[in-house]
């Protein structure tokens, strides 16, 4: 089993870095993220790390991504395919392709997801766009983990000082910044 995605510092680069060090993935395919490339501290030797990204190159090299994928039996893509016709060539190498969408990158109409064999929906909105998508048969709603060992649970009376990381401001304001903004009003 291998997973695909960014390894960078990103939400989606340390979601790769997550799964990659909490599942037993044989390897990590790790795409260059446009602007902040890879972090190396998070690969080790079972990464594959692409030669572009895709917005530079939007046609990785078809025999590294063959030896990539060569000897796995699943593919899971955190995101999206990344690159054109890796979905098709998966398909054809007989991997099952597992893919967990981000809502302001998901087009629907994408002539490649029809190879997708299983959608994995991190939040109940997802699962509800999916399934009102037509994927209901293909999804499985699986719910993002914490991690308790890194973030323990603390009680809190009373909040003297909060940090809300809008990020790159999300798809239809599901970062929660309107509320934020509205608690501190």
């Amino acid at each position: 089993m291998a997973l695909l995605s960014y390894g960078c510092n990103t939400g989606v680069g340390y979601a790769g870095f997550d799964f990659y060090s909490h599942l037993p993935f044989s390897r990590w395919i790790v795409v260059p993220h446009r602007k902040l490339g890879v972090n190396a501290r998070l690969l080790d030797s079972g990464c594959h790390v692409l030669p572009q990204s895709p917005e530079t190159d939007i046609t990785a090299p078809e025999e590294f991504l063959r030896e990539s994928l060569d000897g796995i039996s699943t593919l899971l893509c955190i995101e999206r395919s990344y690159y054109p016709g890796l979905f098709p060539l998966a398909h054809a190498m007989g991997i099952r392709i597992v893919l967990m969408p981000n809502a302001e990158f998901f087009f629907p109409d994408h002539p490649e997801l029809k190879f997708v064999d299983t959608f994995i929906a991190p939040t109940l909105a997802c699962y509800d766009m999916l399934n009102g998508l037509g994927f209901a048969s293909r999804t499985d709603y699986i719910p993002h983990a914490v991690d308790t060992m890194r973030f323990a649970f603390r009680r809190s009376e009373r909040v003297e000082t909060a940090l809300h990381c809008h990020g790159w401001g999300g798809y239809k304001r599901r970062k929660g910044t309107d509320i934020v903004l509205q608690a501190v009003a």
